[in-house]
């Protein structure tokens, strides 16, 4: 009895470790200007616009790396908004999860091109 006793609770307990994820990650995100034109305006919020970066511009062919620190609580995604020089629309494409507030990715690269966008997952 006492052996069930102990492979119940070792099994509690490595199932609520494995779930818990330290909150203090930043994730680390590179935004390569892959077009012909300057953007005026990149940033990366969540989805709930309760987390974002600084406002960054970046010329042409040109690239920036950040480490964003999520602040939020529940389960959501991330956005990237941007705006390219001399347009009014600001486009946005949303991307990744994070869970309980916690990280899950080590990082992502957004390459923006004059009609799309594309984004990978760091390995």
């Amino acid at each position: 009895m006492r052996k069930i006793q102990i492979s119940i609770f070792s099994f509690l307990l490595i199932s609520t470790l494995s779930c818990t994820k330290d909150k203090s990650d930043s994730l680390r995100i590179q935004i390569i200007n892959s077009s012909n034109s300057t953007l005026d305006l990149v940033y990366v919020s969540t989805v709930y616009n309760d987390s974002k970066t600084i406002d960054y511009k970046i010329d042409s062919q040109n690239e920036i790396n950040i480490d964003y620190t999520l602040n939020a609580n529940g389960d959501g995604a991330y956005r990237v908004f941007y705006k390219f020089l001399n347009t009014k629309d600001t486009l946005r494409k949303d991307f990744g999860y994070y869970s309980n507030g916690a990280i899950l990715d080590k990082g992502f690269v957004i390459k923006i091109y004059n009609d799309s966008i594309r984004i990978d997952t760091k390995k």
